[in-house]
Parts: structure tokens; C-alpha cells; sequence
């Protein structure tokens, strides 16, 4: 609500009162980051103890497995990049790398799909539109869009948090 500083009366007897917009506090400004910063931590936590652990768990494991071999080392880096996003991927961004090893993360992802990148991203996109059924499964159905987009090609492509996103979109 505002405040009446004055008063002035129309051709029709009809009282208009001048209302100004009360003066904000600073408060309000981190109240709202706060406010979506709790939203993503309640999320993670929401993930977390739903299947998100588990999700992780095997991720994690099988960058183990692909991590015994000499030849399967870089895609063990890029299954424990995934495990960091399926552990907690509220206020998480998927970014494009700048291109500097040439057709190299061409060739990688043509392999991780063959390999089994496309059988994962098939079953991150149907798990999302499962979520997606129901209003409350919206943001955890997101979350799986955006795994089966990192799990379908995730060589060159980096996860970093949602502010640092917006902080270099802004700088240039």
C-alpha cells in the first residue's frame, strides 16, 4: 500500500488521492536471490534423496570401470562430470567449451554415442517426460532434459553454476 500525499477533487466531485510507490528497502533485493537460492537448495535436496544418489552412485561407478584402461580414461572424466550434475543439478548450467582440440570432441562423441550415449540420453528423456506429467515433476523433469543433453555429447561441453553464467553474459 502507499501513501496519500494529496488530495485534489475532479470535475465530479469525485476525491482523487495521489498514491506514491513506499521506497524499498535494500533488504529486498538479496531477500529475492535468497528466496531462489533456498528454492534450488530445497531441489537438490528434493533430487538428492529421490534418486539423485543413486543416479550419482552409478555414474560414478562406471567412470571407475571406464577409468581402468588407458583408452577409456576420457570417458571416465566425462561420466564423473555427469555425476557431479546428477548429484546436484539445481542452479546448474551446460555450456559449450571454446573449440580448441580441432575435430577431436567430434570424433569422441560420435564414439560415446555408439558406445552407449544414446541409450542413456533416451533414458534421461523418457524419465523427464514421465516427470513431466505432473506439475510438481516439472523441475525434476527439466533436470533430466538437461542430462540426456550433456549424455548425449559430452565431450566439450563443461557444467558451471547458473551465476557464473549470467555473470559473463552480462560482461560481454
Amino acid at each position: 500500500m502507499g501513501r496519500a500525499t494529496g488530495t485534489a477533487t475532479h470535475t465530479f466531485f469525485v476525491r482523487v488521492i495521489n498514491v506514491q510507490k513506499p521506497k524499498t528497502s535494500l533488504a529486498e533485493g538479496p531477500c529475492r536471490h535468497k528466496k531462489l537460492f533456498n528454492m534450488k537448495l530445497l531441489g537438490n535436496i528434493i533430487w538428492f534423496v529421490f534418486g539423485g544418489l543413486f543416479l550419482a552412485l552409478g555414474y560414478v561407478f562406471s567412470g571407475l570401470i571406464l577409468c581402468i584402461t588407458i583408452i577409456g580414461i576420457p570417458f571416465g572424466i566425462q561420466v564423473f562430470k555427469l555425476a557431479g550434475l546428477a548429484l546436484w543439478p539445481f542452479g546448474k548450467e551446460v555450456r559449450y567449451k571454446q573449440q580448441t582440440t580441432g575435430c577431436l570432441n567430434t570424433g569422441m562423441n560420435l564414439l560415446w554415442i555408439l558406445i552407449g550415449g544414446l541409450w542413456l540420453a533416451l533414458g534421461h528423456a523418457i524419465t523427464g517426460l514421465i516427470y513431466c506429467i505432473t506439475i510438481i515433476g516439472l523441475p525434476f523433469g527439466k533436470q533430466h532434459f538437461k542430462l540426456a543433453s550433456i549424455v548425449l555429447t559430452p565431450f566439450g561441453r563443461e557444467v558451471v553454476s547458473a551465476g557464473a553464467v549470467k555473470k559473463e553474459t552480462k560482461t560481454d
